[in-house]
């Protein structure tokens, strides 16, 4: 998947429906937030990375020393400036290849081609926030979900601490019909992926445990708790998915 091009065309799509939207409007998937914040949220997330990508930075404590840009005085201002983080963050992944070590806050291997994959997809969900909030929302592809999905539950899932539960849970993850399931488990160190994505299932959960079954997109947006877990079929423990989604927005 080329995650730079769609990126592109997603950050598009946020630029456009910025452009037309209430500043003040509320955003129902990030309560409390209105346009306006998202937007700066969203904006602020490019810059930084914009920096990190353009000063090849490595190591953490070098991160910590890029400075955070400043929200403009005014929200009328907000579509373009966002415009101009987009287009500076284009530019400064045009100079990068896959391989080249670069920096990030996951487990993954801290190279470059981490940081696209990672802008597709915050930039996907967050565009879904904003056409949400303008009343404008339109569908997610299911190949970019997939991938998505996969990155919420084989990247991002490493970001969960320890201590979240005493025991195991286990949270299986199946695209229906005949799409790929992951399976990955909550322990007390953390989450381990037990399972890389293949077509087919072989049924649910061993032990305490839940499996979610959808199409991709809304696979994605559960996940992300953009949907209600009742918008996928849930199997095993009700209980069991949502300590687990819980954990995972951490």
């Amino acid at each position: 998947m080329d995650h730079r091009a769609y990126w592109q065309g997603a950050a598009e799509r946020f630029a456009e429906v910025l452009g037309e939207a209430a500043m003040d409007a509320p955003v129902p998937g990030c309560p409390g937030w209105e346009v306006a914040d998202l937007a700066f949220h969203l904006g602020r997330v490019y810059d930084r990375f914009t920096q990190v990508a353009q000063g090849r930075l490595t190591q953490l404590e070098d991160v910590r020393l890029v400075p955070r840009v400043q929200r403009p005085e005014e929200d009328r201002a907000l579509p373009g400036w966002f415009r101009a983080r987009a287009d500076a963050l284009d530019a400064a992944l045009t100079d990068l290849s896959d391989d080249e070590p670069l920096w990030n806050f996951t487990t993954a291997p801290q190279v470059a081609a981490w940081l696209p994959r990672r802008m597709l997809h915050e930039t996907t969900v967050h565009r879904y926030d904003l056409e949400q909030a303008a009343g404008s929302v339109t569908g997610i592809a299911p190949d970019v979900a997939r991938d998505g999905v996969d990155e919420f539950l084989t990247v991002l899932s490493g970001t969960v601490p320890g201590g979240v539960v005493d025991g195991v849970l286990e949270l299986r993850v199946e695209e229906v019909p005949d799409g790929p399931r992951w399976h990955v488990r909550l322990e007390p160190e953390g989450v381990r992926v037990v399972d890389v994505p293949r077509a087919g299932s072989d049924g649910g959960p061993s032990g305490l445990g839940a499996t979610l079954r959808g199409d991709a997109p809304t696979l994605l947006l559960t996940l992300w708790q953009r949907l209600p877990l009742s918008s996928v079929e849930v199997g095993g423990s009700k209980e069991a998915a949502v300590t687990f989604l819980r954990a995972l927005a951490r």
